[in-house]
């Protein structure tokens, strides 16, 4: 499973957002098992978005966003205008989106790691670096990265 992280807020992320049609993709694994994505965090974002008035044509959630037949698969069931990707997935998520729908993408998540959902402590990541696991929530402070739902 990957783990994953935001590196913005929602400010920032309208301000790089205006002026766009957005398509919010996400993955329902491991972006919403580190809870920054998965189809009800991406329905959050799409409310808050255009709350502020980004147009968001459409919201799309795969199981998995790095299988790229299920991405080829809910492409040909689009009926929207779009030029800008949100993807709420890991990077290799993102990387399908860019591929498969061919627009520009943003990805306000990066992902810090391998790990898996222990089920005592939550997400737990696995450190490259030093070959030690540590929590999500480590990893967040050790990165300055923001935990948690826009």
């Amino acid at each position: 499973m990957q783990m994953v992280l935001r590196d913005r807020g929602l400010p920032e992320l309208v301000e790089e957002l205006r002026g766009k049609k957005v398509l919010i993709w996400t993955c329902n694994t491991c972006a919403r098992l580190c809870n920054v994505g998965g189809s009800s965090q991406a329905q959050r974002i799409a409310t808050a978005l255009r709350s502020e008035g980004i147009e968001v044509a459409s919201v799309m959630s795969a199981k998995a966003a790095c299988v790229m037949s299920s991405a080829e698969d809910l492409k040909k069931t689009m009926k929207c205008d779009y030029d800008t990707i949100l993807a709420l997935t890991c990077e290799a998520g993102s990387k399908v989106a860019f591929r498969v729908f061919g627009a520009g993408c943003v990805n306000p998540l990066v992902t810090v790691g391998t790990g898996y959902l222990d089920s005592i402590r939550g997400p737990m990541v696995f450190d490259a670096d030093s070959g030690k696991e540590c929590t999500l929530e480590e990893a967040s402070n050790r990165y300055a990265l923001i935990i948690g739902p826009f």
